[in-house]
């Protein structure tokens, strides 16, 4: 959305860093204001219980909580941007944040987009690369230790710094920590987003012939992943066969 006149970039509290992190959210205040001054665009906060009181699946919901703290900026602005998660080849749905549920979640006067997902989350980071600011103050880190910054070992973490490394950048200081082919085969994709997001990164690693231990890790952190994701749903589904058994009932037959 380049075309757009950025009214101001938003920082939400009460939702990766919870309403009682003051501290930790002044720290990701502070970069994140930093971020948006090299840009000459305005800096917002916005605070908020709704993950408290009013969330169930936070997966599925967020980017209700999102578009709903936007709408804060109603008369001044007539789109709201969100960054997409998967790019549009990869979509992984149900999930909460994705172009059909924020074409749902606008209006005649606000437009929620998902923005950014005719690129891939790597082909993202070949851009901000040469946002020096923007590098300076990235953070992803929402598994680790609430601190405003990046933990440096987390799922997130780990796949941003293999999200530089496939396209040749170097890691930068926000992301703490050495890489090493025993973390990447270690990492846990609890869900097929973050699967589609590995697999982003290994397929334009090797589109770009990145020859790299990491890379050959990954290859099999994405098999274990795939099958243990394939576990779980069979879990699940045998589980619920049971509970429909216990109560006596059976599938419709003809």
């Amino acid at each position: 959305m380049r075309s757009k006149n950025l009214v101001a970039g938003v920082l939400i509290q009460g939702l990766d860093i919870p309403l009682d992190k003051n501290d930790a959210f002044d720290k990701a205040a502070i970069s994140a204001a930093d971020s948006l001054r090299s840009l000459d665009v305005p800096f917002a906060t916005v605070r908020t219980n709704w993950k408290s009181v009013a969330c169930t699946q936070w997966e599925m919901e967020f980017g209700t909580a999102v578009a709903t703290c936007l709408r804060n900026w109603l008369g001044k602005a007539d789109t709201a941007l969100i960054g997409s998660d998967e790019d549009y080849s990869r979509l992984v749905l149900p999930w909460g944040g994705n172009p059909i549920t924020y074409s749902m979640l606008s209006s005649r006067d606000l437009t929620v987009v998902y923005d950014g997902g005719e690129f891939a989350r790597t082909e993202k980071v070949e851009y901000l690369n040469s946002w020096a600011a923007g590098v300076r103050n990235l953070r992803v880190c929402w598994e680790g230790p609430i601190t405003g910054e990046n933990c440096g070992y987390c799922e997130k973490c780990v796949r941003t710094k293999m999200n530089f490394l496939a396209v040749g950048a170097r890691l930068p200081a926000s992301l703490p920590g050495h890489l090493t082919p025993w973390r990447v085969l270690n990492v846990r994709a609890g869900n097929d987003g973050q699967v589609a997001l590995l697999s982003e990164i290994y397929d334009i690693a090797k589109d770009r012939q990145i020859d790299a231990p990491w890379v050959t890790a990954l290859h099999y952190s994405l098999t274990k992943n795939r099958l243990m994701n394939s576990a779980r749903r069979f879990k699940i589904l045998k589980s619920a066969w049971k509970f429909t058994k216990s109560l006596g009932l059976r599938p419709a037959t003809q």
